[in-house]
Formats: structure tokens, sequence, C-alpha cells
């Protein structure tokens, strides 16, 4: 027994070590992406979860270019530690679905473009609109706002604004577009909560998605997804249990 597994009976996932211990080893395909990533064992045999606690887990196994003395296989064990410290067994479980997912995704022959090792580099909270998106965006609110509500134009541009409807259409044009620019930027605010953003995060993202509409929500959602996945929430379709 050791010093850790002698200590379990104050770790609060020792109440759960079992039922997660049959639950990893019962998915064969998940140890032998743990051995193959975090071992670098290109040849491992009979690997087993051994231990779990809230700081992460021991992964035990055999590798077949190691042998003893007497030409047996020699257990090797390597311990994996989570991301964050998991306290109950669905914490446990989202953690674990964590470290399938970097396994996978580092030894998929797949290229995720979007990947970021844990630990590498913080997760952006937030990305501006680019310069492009704010000058077009002010430069047509500014076109769209002097034909609805400027009355000195000159004669002949008025001649136009009066045949594509006057200002009543610019108006309305700039009404309805902003109506469904706040739907928008309270969708906004929604998705940052139910993803652990800061909430400056999600009333700066509101308040550019009034003129700018999609292109302040398109990177949002990004930054959101991706620290879904950091945090455990997003299991990128991986279910433990």
């Amino acid at each position: 027994m050791s010093v850790r597994r002698g200590k379990s009976k104050v770790d609060p996932l020792a109440p759960h070590e079992e039922t997660l211990l049959k639950l990893i080893n019962a998915q064969k395909d998940h140890l032998k992406l743990f051995t193959l990533y975090f071992a670098n064992a290109r040849e491992a045999d009979s690997p087993r979860v051994t231990e779990v606690d809230h700081a992460g887990l021991t992964l035990r196994y055999r590798e077949k270019s190691f042998v003893s003395k007497s030409n047996e296989l020699v257990d090797k064990e390597i311990r994996i530690q989570f991301n964050t410290p998991a306290y109950d067994l669905d914490g446990a479980k989202k953690q674990i679905a964590v470290l399938v997912k970097e396994a996978r995704d580092v030894t998929s022959t797949k290229v995720d473009k979007t990947y970021v090792p844990p630990g590498r580099e913080p997760p952006r909270l937030f990305i501006p609109p680019s310069l492009q998106t704010v000058v077009y965006g002010l430069g047509l609110w500014g076109l769209l706002l002097a034909a609805g509500f400027y009355h000195n134009i000159p004669p002949k541009i008025g001649y136009y604004h009066y045949a594509l409807g006057g200002h009543e259409l610019f108006r309305g044009v700039a009404i309805g577009i902003g109506a469904i620019h706040v739907v928008e930027a309270v969708v906004a605010i929604i998705i940052g909560i139910t993803s652990g953003m800061p909430m400056w995060v999600n009333l700066l993202v509101a308040v550019l998605t009034i003129p700018f509409g999609l292109s302040a929500i398109g990177p949002h959602v990004k930054c959101c997804k991706k620290k879904r996945i950091r945090d455990g929430r997003d299991q990128g379709g991986i279910v433990i249990g």
C-alpha cells in the first residue's frame, strides 16, 4: 500500500475510487491512449489504472521493450495529474475526459489547429474585432444613421435618397438592425455566463455586439468553447461512465 493510498481515507474521492477504477479500466482504448501519450510507451501491455484521488491517477503497464533478467515483462508506473483537482465523482469524470481528449488530440493524425496544451499559455478571454471590421462597421452605421435622421441632405443626393424610400425606410432599417444586435448581445452574455467567463468580458462583448453584430460574437464563442474544454465543462464528445 502506497503512502498516498494510506491517506486515501481523507481524500474526497476515496468513496468513489472503486467506481472510477471500474469505469476507467473498462475503456481499453483510453488506457492505450494514456500509455502512448503520457508514458510515451508504444508497446505497452496490460495497461490499467490502479489508483485515483483528487489530484490525478496512477497508470500501471508493462512495456514489451523492457524485460527482466528472467525474460519477464517489467511493471512500470506513472502518475498522471488532473488539470485541476476533482472533489466529487462528476468532477473526476470530467477531468478524466479532459485527459482522454488531450491524449487523443495530440496522438491523432488529424491536426487540431485550435488545440493548446494545458499550461502552455493562458486561454484568451477576449478577442477584439479587427480594425477592418471597426472601420467598415462604423462607416456603414454612419451612412445608415445619416440617411435616416439627417435632414439637410444635398439636393443631388436627396433625389436618390427619396427614391430609395427616404428617411422612414432608412430609420426603420437602422432600428431593425439595432434590435437584432441587441438580441445577439443578450445571447453573447448568456453564452459567456454558461461558459464561466468573467462578467466584464460578457458586458464588453455585448457592447461591441450592438454596433458590430456577429463580428463580435464569433470570436467570443471561440473563446468560450476553449474555456469550457479547459475547465472540463465540454468533453469534446467524450463521456466517462
